[in-house]
């Protein structure tokens, strides 16, 4: 099973191409206003959890997110 958000072939969504490029904006403004950092919460180094389908670490990542402030 595949996960296709605007469909697939001949009648695809024609909307797709400017929510992809939206999407992709909107993360860049974010990212140019604060800074990601992991939280005091986050075990390093990670340690993978053995059950989980996906590569994830066990208890998960935390992260902080602080505004930069430009002047």
């Amino acid at each position: 099973m595949a996960f296709l958000p605007f469909g697939d072939g001949p009648r695809n969504c024609i909307g797709a191409r400017f929510a992809v490029y939206q999407t992709k904006l909107g993360l860049i403004k974010i990212l140019r206003n604060y800074k990601i950092e992991t939280c005091e919460k986050t075990v390093i180094p990670y340690v993978n959890d053995p059950k989980a389908f996906l590569l994830a670490p066990k208890g998960g990542i935390y992260l902080k997110i602080v505004k930069i402030n430009r002047q």
